[in-house]
């Protein structure tokens, strides 16, 4: 497993959490612009995007990493996993992609069962725990699996 990371101090925060997790042995961390790691994204076979370049980066240079990532991502079989969709990160980037032409959706489902409500709950279930599984239900919500044809 390789991450990439543009961030010198993310990069860091991502290896000490590998190291307290005793992951450190089958997982690595590149301190890199994307663009400089082609032979690491073109080997994946699930490259997952949190948000990549949205916060990070003006929108010009996201266009330019973009057109990158999806010059690198062309291995038919290959698995995006994005947050939030591609299309509307492309689209804050300005990126024109032919979506259909590069990749097919996959609809994910919640591996969670669908919530009761607070009324509904048993005396033994808690609000709290109710609450943090809808947060996690949320965050599943915005994931987008895709598979490149």
């Amino acid at each position: 497993l390789v991450g990439i990371e543009t961030s010198a101090y993310f990069a860091d925060v991502q290896r000490e959490a590998l190291r307290k997790f005793s992951l450190d042995q089958k997982t690595r961390v590149i301190h890199a612009d994307v663009r400089d790691c082609a032979k690491a994204v073109q080997s994946a076979d699930v490259v997952v995007m949190n948000n990549v370049f949205e916060f990070f980066h003006s929108q010009e240079h996201q266009g330019t990493l973009w057109h990158a990532v999806r010059a690198m991502v062309t291995r038919k079989g290959v698995r995006l996993l994005t947050i939030p969709a591609l299309e509307t990160s492309l689209e804050r980037a300005g990126v024109d992609v032919d979506l259909d032409a590069w990749v097919r959706e996959v609809p994910l489902e919640a591996p969670y069962p669908p919530q009761k409500s607070l009324e509904e709950a048993s005396a033994d279930e808690s609000a709290f725990f109710s609450e943090q599984l809808d947060e996690a239900l949320e965050s599943f919500a915005m994931m987008h699996l895709y598979v490149v044809q």
